[in-house]
């Protein structure tokens, strides 16, 4: 009997096993068939002539729900400025249609992180920064054909290539002065990530020896504000070398028409042309070439979509015909913020920008707007550059001592012995 017992007992304790046994498998199947459905993951990359809004609402989320993300990045990041192939990443709960995580990518070192937090169910901002390493880089050439061109020639990265030019074109007519055999030196730092260069690098120096334009050379001032409209660029004096406090509306600058009268081409007649035409393809970003506040962000008539900036020396610039506008009126912006995209709205014949600039209410020739941007550092900036200044200058000596070989000539040499005259 108690054998009896003992059977019977240790046979309900095999079944009760059993079957928890049982529930534990059904709930650990359960649980990964969850975690197999619990997100979606989404990669958005913005395309040519869209935007983040449109993207998002692709994917289901409502208005309400994009301003609310929006909102929690904060002045961290600027929507306004977004990018052609800028990169976002989305992970949703696809039962709820809750956005648990938003990721910005403005490069591969850099994240901008929104969480949902489970508790509050609030999001949380984070910055995440990957470690990087900084390398500065000295670069001499010889002009031969056209000074863009000899620095695309030792490889100089195009952001480079464009801050130099346009620091250099304030007080270099490279048209009519450039001469073969001039000379350039520059120096600038590159951000590197597993070998692989990180965009922007910073420029710090550089010159240029010419036999018609003279020597020039240029030193960069960094204060702690990033966004400091006094960054940039200056002479060993402290004036501003006109990146500090302008730049072109456009990367790449070819005038199409310029200022002054012209045949329309549509209207087919005579007639005054306010501004200058710069060729661009549709969708191409468009600067504030100067700090300044907007006074007009929408549709004008013939100019299409335009946007004017009133600048502190109380001169307007105009950019016009515009595909897409990225600013407000009343906004504040800075020396290169992206102000909209180009395009061909309002009387227009293709894709351009019509740039402009209005001083005491007359329109006149934008090449003028050199003449009125120069700024010079005082007090105690002034004395922080003149720091900064002999740091470079030292940087530039032990480079150069590091590289240079008794051996090897040095381009400007390389460039005299080829062309050398035999009497």
């Amino acid at each position: 009997m108690i054998k009896l017992i003992k059977i019977i007992i240790l046979f309900c304790v095999l079944l009760i096993f059993l079957s928890c046994t049982e529930k534990v498998q059904e709930e650990t199947i359960y649980q990964t068939i969850i975690e197999e459905i619990e997100v979606q993951k989404f990669d958005i990359f913005i395309p040519r002539g869209g935007s983040l809004f449109s993207e998002m609402t692709k994917l289901g989320l409502t208005p309400n729900q994009i301003v609310e993300l929006t909102l929690v990045f904060g002045d961290n990041v600027d929507f306004r400025a977004i990018m052609p192939n800028d990169h976002f990443q989305l992970i949703i709960n696809p039962e709820s249609k809750e956005v648990i995580e938003f990721n910005f990518f403005p490069d591969i070192v850099t994240t901008h992180r929104i969480v949902r937090n489970s508790n509050s169910g609030d999001y949380e901002y984070f910055f995440e920064e990957k470690e990087i390493t900084l390398r500065k880089v000295i670069v001499e050439g010889v002009v031969y054909t056209t000074f863009v061109n000899a620095m695309a020639e030792n490889n100089i990265e195009a952001n480079i290539r464009y801050s130099v030019a346009n620091a250099l074109s304030a007080r270099i007519n490279f048209g009519a002065h450039t001469r073969a055999g001039d000379s350039y030196r520059i120096m600038y730092e590159e951000r590197l990530y597993d070998d692989n260069r990180v965009q922007p690098s910073r420029l710090y120096y550089m010159s240029y020896n010419g036999r018609a334009t003279g020597f020039h050379e240029g030193f960069r001032y960094q204060e702690d504000d990033e966004r400091s409209v006094f960054n940039g660029l200056y002479t060993p004096q402290g004036l501003a070398m006109v990146t500090a406090n302008f730049r072109h509306p456009l990367d790449r600058i070819h005038v199409t028409s310029p200022f002054g009268m012209r045949f329309h081409p549509i209207t087919r007649r005579w007639q005054m042309h306010n501004g200058v035409d710069y060729r661009a393809s549709q969708g191409t970003p468009v600067y504030a070439v100067q700090a300044g506040r907007v006074i007009m962000a929408r549709w004008n008539g013939g100019y299409g979509n335009t946007v004017e900036i009133q600048h502190d020396n109380n001169h307007v610039t105009q950019y016009a015909h515009m595909h897409r506008i990225n600013v407000r009126q009343g906004q504040r912006v800075n020396s290169g913020t992206v102000v909209g995209l180009v395009g061909s709205t309002g009387v227009s014949t293709g894709p351009h920008l019509h740039f402009g600039l209005r001083v005491a209410g007359r329109w006149v020739n934008p090449s003028q707007l050199r003449m009125v941007s120069a700024t010079r550092l005082e007090g105690t900036r002034l004395a922080d550059f003149n720091g900064q200044m002999d740091i470079i200058r030292e940087t530039l000596q032990i480079i150069e001592n590091e590289s240079i070989s008794p051996f090897e000539m040095t381009p400007i040499e390389r460039y005299r012995r080829s062309n050398a005259r035999v009497l």
